[in-house]
């Protein structure tokens, strides 16, 4: 049995014990997350698609008016579907979205920004909306 306690055998054990871990981590943190929060993330998951997708009306109804937008340094602080519509109509590129946290009525998701096919981004700062 001397491959019972080989170096490949150890990090193949510690890494299926880290992986176990994280798995039960998610789980923990789906179940304490409100109907509200869940909700808020599929929102902002939906945003991201209609928003990689190009679908700026899409993503304007999904806000309501008047709504703040946050693109680190600058807050935009929009009274009409339309305009929601045509600031992400400006945007440059598409994002991937890194996280999402729920305070109260807030949720905050932070994006990394990808480059659209027709534009390429400028600014590797994560938005947030």
């Amino acid at each position: 049995m001397a491959g019972v306690n080989s170096p490949m055998r150890r990090l193949a054990v510690t890494a299926t014990c880290l992986a176990a871990l994280a798995w039960v981590g998610t789980e923990h943190a789906e179940a304490t997350r409100t109907p509200q929060q869940r909700q808020m993330e599929s929102i902002v998951r939906t945003w991201t698609k209609r928003l990689n997708a190009g679908d700026n009306t899409g993503i304007a109804r999904l806000f309501t008016v008047p709504a703040t937008v946050i693109q680190a340094p600058y807050r935009y602080r929009f009274t009409t579907r339309a305009q929601i519509a045509e600031w992400h109509s400006a945007l440059p590129c598409s994002g991937r979205i890194v996280s999402i946290h729920t305070h109260g009525d807030t949720t905050t998701a932070t994006t990394r920004p990808r480059a659209s096919a027709s534009v390429a981004t400028k600014n590797s700062r994560g938005s947030q909306v």
